[in-house]
């Protein structure tokens, strides 16, 4: 092959890549503004209602944001192939998801906190867990400071920690999402 012609399929594969990172970051913007709208309507909702319905509110938030994510996720498979990582990972957070609304339901914490904790670790477990799965050591040690941050915050400022996760939970996810879906607009 001259150097044209290698040149020419750099040039592809860069395309190609620029590509997966521009749908890459619409999804993951997408899903994130999706999780981050559930965790603040979870939370506002749980605190209006009485306590015997909280958990009931955070299952159906639950259930709607695994519909349109799992929305968005089927609209991504049509634009890109995961062939090893997708289905695993669709797999995975679905069997997650079931078994954490299923302790959610089992546990019946009393609290808003009590559901903030358990979300939290929940989520802190899935990030441990792909890490470990896809040798991503970032995703298994943000799991774990994630985890670890959630329960001392619960334990140690019960006061606040409510206000605590809806400011830097819901609102973070709504900004990072939004950010990626930026970014992924102005690529493209």
């Amino acid at each position: 092959m001259d150097s044209k012609k290698a040149d020419e399929q750099l040039q592809l594969i860069r395309q190609a890549q620029e590509s997966v990172h521009k749908i890459n970051r619409r999804g993951g913007g997408g899903i994130l503004i999706v999780w981050g709208l559930v965790w603040l309507t979870g939370f506002g909702v749980a605190q209006l209602l009485p306590a015997t319905w909280r958990i009931w509110s955070w299952l159906l938030a639950g259930g709607i944001g695994a519909v349109v994510s799992t929305l968005i996720g089927v609209r991504l498979e049509t634009q890109i192939r995961y062939p090893q990582t997708g289905p695993l990972l669709g797999r995975f957070y679905a069997g997650l998801l079931f078994f954490a609304l299923l302790w959610l339901f089992l546990a019946r914490p009393e609290s808003g906190a009590q559901i903030a904790v358990l979300l939290l670790t929940f989520i802190a477990f899935s990030l441990f867990v792909s890490g470990l799965l896809f040798d991503a050591a970032s995703l298994a040690v943000g799991g774990l400071i994630l985890g670890v941050t959630a329960v001392a915050l619960f334990l140690l400022l019960p006061a606040h920690f409510i206000m605590l996760v809806v400011m830097f939970g819901g609102s973070g996810m709504l900004l990072s999402g939004t950010i990626l879906l930026v970014k992924g607009s102005r690529d493209g």
